[in-house]
């Protein structure tokens, strides 16, 4: 049995270890034993102060605090360090860790907090907001600078509301928790949705006790502690025990972790991944696994646990869309093991990627999207004019390019201030993609110049799209928050010659812009092809 949780604990992405009441190391995972460059065998048996130095009186005197009952629960360099206390087989009083690193989840934590698709809000003592998420603003239809400093209550639509926020407010501000589901409709979509709402104390940088609101399952979590413990108490037998420190053990992990037979019927299954099926962990126990994956991945699931089975581990991305909560990204470790009893077993791990994923697709729209207006930057426009004369070279095809400049742009910055002059070179890129044809490739070339790559365009045709555009811009006053302003624009174009650069060609086009601003401006010129 040892060896067994010996494996399932090397599964395990971060560093786990068990220590008896003299903080002593019991067991200890691979992960811990690489952190500390050290190996297994060199470290069971070993104190903490032999083992970890510097660190080992803080780590002895959480260890006592644990075995007392306490829950050791911190953040410490870029790592989340989990400690309780529970008992061995032989009904010991033992310490059990483990340390999950979030450096690169505080890396992103900036970004990644308006990029959650969930509401988040964060209210002092006196139910003041001070901080709320772009999903939540969304939600609410109001601007941030409405909502920061002002009460909760005040922007409640109804007295009974208001009653309810005061009554839980002051519960959590005690000490108190608050989990409560809730079924409404988006207000943007008017779907029906089911969420449960979660309020918790806490402190911020001084101190002083702020109330933090998301939406967070950790019901099922709770009521799963509860029956455990009773669990544990009802157990007498040893493989019982044993059975239950398992379970605790796999509890603590936040990620969906299960164990499931040759038939691929659950024998262990944690309470994270019963969250995911919506069911209870003991009424998944001795079901069909494949009953709960979808019709059309059903049979590749098992196709996967045969792999595994004859001792190719899996390691690998999967990406689904879920009802109500949008894609998902996983990654979906299996080994195989054996249980208790010999027979063959599948180990599996789903570590949710979502955010990263987010995140690492937030990276590379900044990569070249420019981020005022919404078009493609300078970097991304030089490389997809690059490719685009590459084909047009190779299929000896036509390929042209415009350069247009609001003209007096600096005037409506000096009369009407910055905000107006971004609400101008906003409206404009909106009226040159409606007005661009869909092979055109519209970028900010820098400040209020724009430029527009044509291909498969002679001079003649980029000159009529030049004009289109021109008007277009000039046809109505652009709406901006200093009120309606007019702006007309110049234009150069150029068409490429043979074997001739981007650059060369982006110079003739933009030379060809300064002779339409000295020709009086709102006007396009050409530059000769030849």
């Amino acid at each position: 049995m040892r060896a067994f949780i010996q494996r399932l604990i090397d599964n395990l992405p971060g560093a786990f270890y068990v220590k008896d009441a003299e903080s002593r190391y019991v067991m200890v995972n691979e992960a811990f034993a690489r952190e500390r460059g050290r190996s297994i065998a060199d470290i069971v048996g070993r104190t903490s102060a032999e083992v970890l130095g510097a660190d080992a009186q803080t780590a002895m005197a959480e260890d006592q605090a644990v075995l007392r009952g306490e829950v050791i629960s911190k953040e410490s360099n870029f790592r989340l360090i989990t400690k309780r206390r529970v008992e061995d087989e032989h009904g010991v009083p033992i310490v059990m860790g483990y340390h999950v690193d979030i450096k690169h989840m505080r890396q992103f934590a900036q970004r990644l907090l308006d990029a959650l698709p969930m509401p988040v809000y964060v209210k002092d003592a006196q139910s003041r907001y001070l901080i709320v998420n772009a999903t939540q603003i969304r939600e609410w239809q109001r601007p941030a600078e409405e909502l920061i400093g002002r009460t909760s209550m005040s922007l409640a639509p109804t007295e009974e509301i208001r009653q309810v926020m005061r009554e839980e407010d002051a519960q959590v501000l005690k000490g108190g928790s608050v989990y409560k589901e809730e079924a409404n409709y988006h207000p943007e979509t008017g779907a029906g949705r089911f969420r449960v709402v979660t309020k918790e104390l806490s402190h911020d940088a001084e101190g002083a006790p702020i109330i933090v609101c998301t939406m967070f399952d950790t019901t099922a979590w709770r009521t799963a502690e509860r029956e455990l413990k009773a669990a544990l108490e009802r157990e007498t037998g040893l493989r019982k025990r044993t059975q239950t420190f398992v379970q605790r053990l796999l509890d603590v992990i936040p990620d969906p972790i299960y164990v499931k037979s040759a038939e691929g019927r659950f024998i262990i299954v944690n309470e994270a991944y019963a969250r995911e099926k919506q069911a209870h962990a003991d009424d998944l126990v001795g079901m069909d696994s494949y009953l709960f994956e979808p019709e059309e991945s059903a049979d590749d699931v098992r196709m996967e646990d045969r792999v595994v089975l004859d001792g190719t581990p899996l390691d690998q991305e999967k990406h689904t869309v879920l009802p109500g909560r949008g894609e998902r990204f996983h990654q979906v470790v299996k080994r195989r093991s054996e249980y208790v009893d010999g027979s063959p077993v599948v180990v599996g791990a789903h570590f949710d990627v979502t955010r990263w994923k987010v995140a690492e697709r937030e990276l590379e729209r900044v990569a070249y999207e420019d981020s005022l207006t919404g078009l493609a930057n300078r970097r991304y426009f030089i490389a997809e004019a690059e490719r685009a004369a590459a084909r047009a070279e190779r299929h000896r095809q036509p390929l042209s390019l415009l350069i247009f400049d609001l003209d007096h742009f600096k005037r409506v910055n000096d009369e009407h201030g910055h905000q107006a002059g971004d609400d101008v070179l906003c409206r404009v890129a909106e009226r040159a993609r409606k007005t661009l044809r869909t092979e055109d490739m519209p970028a900010r070339w820098g400040g209020e110049e724009f430029v527009v790559l044509l291909p498969l365009t002679a001079l003649p045709q980029a000159m009529l799209v030049a004009n289109r555009l021109r008007a277009a811009i000039a046809a109505t006053p652009l709406p901006t928050c200093a009120g309606p302003l007019p702006v007309t624009c110049s234009c150069g174009v150029a068409q490429r010659r043979q074997a001739e650069p981007i650059a060369e060609l982006i110079a003739r086009a933009d030379a060809a812009l300064y002779q339409a601003k000295d020709s009086g401006r709102n006007a396009c010129v050409a530059a000769p092809l030849e």
